[in-house]
């Protein structure tokens, strides 16, 4: 019996393209050094592979993705959760609380004003939520 190798098919590696598939054909773009620095710039901060990739991506797909994080941005983000997660533990008390007692002893007033504040807390909660979940 004799060993064939198939060229269609591989055990390992990265998989044939089809011939329609291959990335063959060239397209060349003059820059300056400053806008090659920028580019390359912006392939570090980004997901891509290269900079044929990014600008396949860019181009042909009308994608755009570059990730840059603002670590003082997620340090506001993280105090602004913990925040808002205080507000809602304090919040649900108070409710809790009402719920409990006798509301008789609140004048109408007073239990207007309470119910205002509460649909504030509640009104700023669900813009928070909204903004960073």
């Amino acid at each position: 019996m004799k060993n064939t190798i198939d060229l269609n098919s591989k055990k390992n590696g990265r998989p044939l393209l089809k011939e329609e598939d291959k990335k063959s054909e060239i397209i060349k773009v003059r820059v300056t050094k400053k806008e090659k620095k920028k580019v390359e710039k912006l392939l570090k901060k980004s997901n891509y592979r290269s900079i044929s990739h990014m600008v396949r991506e860019i181009v042909l797909e009308g994608r755009y993705k570059i990730v840059e994080l603002d670590p003082e941005g997620s340090r506001k983000k993280m105090l602004l959760v913990s925040q808002a997660k205080a507000i809602g533990i304090n919040f649900n008390q108070v409710v809790k609380m009402l719920n409990s007692k006798n509301t008789s002893y609140f004048t109408k007033n007073e239990k207007e004003k309470l119910l205002n504040q509460v649909d504030i807390i509640q009104q700023i909660l669900l813009k928070i939520h909204r903004e960073f979940f």
